[in-house]
């Protein structure tokens, strides 16, 4: 979980900022680590070692370390947008209000510039 702490303060993301999606993989990442260190604390128990138990120690091990290191890409991969300070994931586009405010102001522009050439004639 420390590189998934680590892409967030990198990005300086709040945990509750992030995506359902996210979370709902973060909260499976830590299903599998307390899955695994279940597993790990009763094989500590047993008296003799036994490969096959260490082998799927050593392959939970790494499926835990890929998908944190791929969820941390996932967060670095986020950018955050100045618009009331939500978080969306590249090729994802907030709206804002700025592009509809300039197209007002032009619309506004040109009916008043309308008004004032018919008073005219």
């Amino acid at each position: 979980m420390e590189l998934i702490e680590n892409a967030l303060r990198e990005k300086k993301i709040a945990y509750k900022d992030l995506s359902d999606e996210l979370k709902s993989e973060i909260k499976a990442l830590q299903r599998m680590m307390d899955s695994y260190n279940e597993i790990c604390d009763e094989y500590e128990k047993e008296p003799d070692e036994d490969p096959k138990t260490e082998k799927v120690l050593d392959r939970m091990d790494h499926d835990i370390a890929t998908v944190e290191l791929k969820i941390a890409d996932e967060i670095k991969g986020i950018t955050t947008q100045s618009t009331g300070g939500k978080v969306a994931a590249d090729g994802e586009k907030e709206s804002s209000g700025i592009g509809w405010l300039i197209f007002g102001g032009v619309v506004l522009a040109i009916t008043f510039g309308a008004v004032n050439v018919l008073k005219k004639k």
